[in-house]
């Protein structure tokens, strides 16, 4: 099931089933590099990126981009993740927000 948080959403609303975590992130603006926390660790490892696509505006200029990542919800034991941005121009982190989940649990 697919759930769209807004930028300022801090949990999402539906529980989580299954292994894997599959995230859709808009970028806009210039990328330089991509982050992803699991409570201040960096968990970019753990984290794959699948596809991406172009952001076009006007006059057919790329403002961004969307990719499209999972990961193992084994590497977040704390059951949250925080996708940030690094500013192309300054290198500082832009657009961090801590996205909390919950697991529906598996019965064996």
């Amino acid at each position: 099931m697919l759930e769209s948080l807004s930028p300022t959403q801090l949990k999402a609303n539906i529980s989580l089933k299954g292994d894997t975590l599959l995230l859709r992130v808009k970028f806009t603006g210039y990328d330089k590099g991509k982050l992803a926390n699991n409570v201040g660790v960096n968990v970019r490892t753990y984290v794959t990126l699948n596809n991406s696509e172009l952001i076009i505006g006007a006059d057919n200029i790329v403002v961004g981009w969307i990719y499209y990542f999972q990961v193992s919800m084994d590497s977040l034991p704390s059951n949250s993740i925080q996708i940030q941005g690094i500013n192309h121009l300054l290198g500082n982190i832009v657009s961090s927000n801590p996205i909390s989940l919950e697991r529906e649990s598996v019965l064996r």
